[in-house]
């Protein structure tokens, strides 16, 4: 089952306690007003980001985490964009579960000054474990324009290297790099959820730069499946209006086009 990434973001956030963010508008999770999603199905919180120029702490808020607590984002960045390799709170080992129909949200503490506020999570029903076979790093480019500020869609016309032969493929890694890039998300062919990593920003040359490695060491297992008739697109965060984009793909081979999995929902 894939995992999904969700964001939020409030611009010109000013100095404040526990302030709700606002919540990205998704095309997957239903949201609840302006500053949270409402999940249909018990999630598991496997990773979470914060970060803005004058925070000093950022906190995941639900109802049903009041059995403990509210889940405080560590380590978060006090900074506009991801750095690389960026902050990020990992809970693989033991993930939070945050319950259905209960609304989920992001509070950020700030001093300071007025500065924007930007927060991601990674969630999911359960992980699937990549298959065996020979990995690829599979390039992409595209130039297309992007809104800045909310998940907009990049497709890779120049995309995936050299034509790929036939079959079918698991990604199991992402890596994005766009001048702004807070972080970019996989749409796959029928898929439901949207699983997504932390993106490289900064201008060129970036290539010696790299996102937070369990986005393509294998800790996320399987991002979701495609057929090469019928490759992903992606969705970019960014802060600006990029119309550069370069990224790679990590993909597994497992077979001819009849055995594409069909598992890019939940």
């Amino acid at each position: 089952m894939a995992f999904h990434l969700s964001g939020w973001r409030t611009g010109a956030l000013a100095a404040g306690t526990n302030q709700a963010l606002a919540a990205l508008a998704d095309s997957v999770l239903g949201r609840d007003g302006t500053t949270g999603y409402v999940p249909t199905e018990d999630l598991r919180l496997l990773a979470a980001y914060a970060s803005s120029a004058y925070l000093q702490a950022a906190r995941v808020n639900s109802t049903g985490l009041q059995r403990v607590g509210y889940q405080y984002i560590r380590p978060a960045t006090v900074a506009a964009l991801p750095a690389s390799p960026p902050n990020l709170a990992v809970l693989l080992d033991n993930p939070v579960v945050l319950r259905a129909s209960e609304a989920i949200t992001i509070e950020a503490t700030t001093s300071g000054g007025t500065a924007d506020a930007i927060a991601l999570l990674w969630t999911a029903r359960n992980l699937e474990v990549a298959p065996p076979g020979e990995a690829f790093w599979l390039r992409y480019i595209s130039a297309d324009a992007v809104t800045a500020n909310q998940w907009s869609p990049v497709t890779l016309a120049q995309g995936l290297s050299d034509p790929l032969p036939a079959g079918t493929y698991a990604i199991v890694g992402l890596e994005h790099w766009c001048p702004g890039g807070v972080a970019a998300r996989l749409v796959l062919p029928g898929g439901t959820y949207r699983p997504g990593v932390l993106a490289i920003n900064g201008s060129p040359p970036w290539y010696n730069g790299r996102s937070h490695d369990i986005f393509y060491q294998g800790a996320l297992g399987v991002f979701g499946w495609f057929q090469s008739t019928a490759p992903p697109s992606i969705e970019v965060l960014s802060t600006s209006a990029d119309n550069a984009h370069q990224g790679y793909i990590k993909v597994i081979r497992v077979g001819g086009l009849d055995a594409f999995r069909g598992a890019n929902g939940r």
